[in-house]
């Protein structure tokens, strides 16, 4: 009698492999989806990714037209860094970056021949346009809220009648945007200690730079008609003997930016050492937002005589 050998019976019950195999479906379904949504899998074009950027609110300044203590300190030490180098300590129009200047320097203790007028709106219009035509250059690259505070501190410290603040003063400046009030008194609102600050310009005179030593002018060349105008007026940033200077700080609208300055025998070929009217051009306009200011008042003798100097500097080949 022939006997069939059967092995052991798998007594295991199918259905417990169920869950298993679900799980495998969900775990490969994903891992393609996925791949999909991203571009992963291949002859899909990944979805762009939207960046959203926040842009920072503008500062209200129309909440800022009435003056405060706050405002009024912060404009006194501002007006330090921005304004006093020309203006002079107390405002009498007698710093010494201003005596080579025509006209002279405001002088804040006097009343007449105020182009835009003592008013906050006059006041801010000055800042923001400058003097067209005379020595005042526009401060439109400096923060609103700086420009306010020395405007505020000017008119409570010096100026002899400054007048209320009108609704056309309010009108004239910057309404912010999203609601954000700025600054001041009213921008502290919403609680929390305010938090230490210190101006990039001061953060800025802390930094210890090196200090070059500068080439002197030749003596040869101390008696050209320009040589004084040179050193009252353009010494400072393209050195004694025009050499250039390194880490320039400039005093117009960011003294807290520096810049470098070539010596002129670098510019030995530039049109402007030969030609007079290209001279005279570049002295006179300043491109807006540079850190090269013109001299508009300047006489058309004075440009001459700077141009004779200048082109010898250049022919010496004097270097920092």
């Amino acid at each position: 009698m022939a006997h069939k050998f059967e092995g052991p019976k798998d007594k295991t019950n199918p259905l417990a492999y169920v869950p298993i195999a679900l799980a495998s479906v969900i775990v490969v379904g994903w891992v393609f989806a996925s791949g999909f949504l991203h571009g992963r899998i291949e002859g899909q074009k990944p979805e762009e990714e939207k960046i959203v950027r926040r842009e920072k609110p503008r500062p209200n300044i129309q909440a800022m037209a009435e003056p405060t203590d706050e405002l009024v300190s912060k404009g006194k030490g501002l007006y330090g860094l921005y304004c006093a180098s020309c203006h002079g300590d107390e405002g009498y129009g007698n710093g010494d970056k201003g005596l080579s200047l025509n006209p002279k320097p405001r002088n804040f203790h006097e009343m007449s021949g105020w182009k835009n007028g003592v008013s906050v709106g006059g006041m801010w219009k000055t800042l923001q346009e400058g003097i067209p035509g005379g020595s005042m250059a526009s401060y439109q690259l400096t923060p609103e809220e700086e420009r306010i505070a020395i405007i505020h501190f000017l008119r409570e410290a010096w100026i002899p009648e400054p007048g209320e603040v009108s609704d056309d003063d309010i009108a004239a400046l910057p309404a912010g945007s999203d609601g954000e009030s700025g600054g001041g008194e009213a921008g502290l609102a919403g609680g929390g200690p305010k938090p230490e600050e210190i101006h990039i310009a001061l953060a800025s005179m802390k930094t210890t730079l090196p200090e070059p030593i500068q080439a002197s002018a030749p003596e040869s060349l101390a008696d050209m008609p320009g040589a004084e105008l040179y050193a009252a007026s353009c010494a400072d940033c393209h050195g004694p003997g025009g050499g250039g200077m390194e880490s320039v700080r400039v005093l117009t609208t960011a003294p807290y930016m520096r810049v470098s300055t070539p010596p002129f025998s670098s510019y030995s070929r530039a049109n402007w050492l030969t030609d007079s009217d290209a001279f005279a051009k570049v002295m006179v306009e300043s491109e807006f937002g540079s850190s090269i200011h013109g001299y508009a008042t300047m006489s058309r003798q004075q440009i001459a005589d700077l141009q004779q100097y200048v082109t010898a500097l250049a022919r010496e080949g004097v270097t920092h």
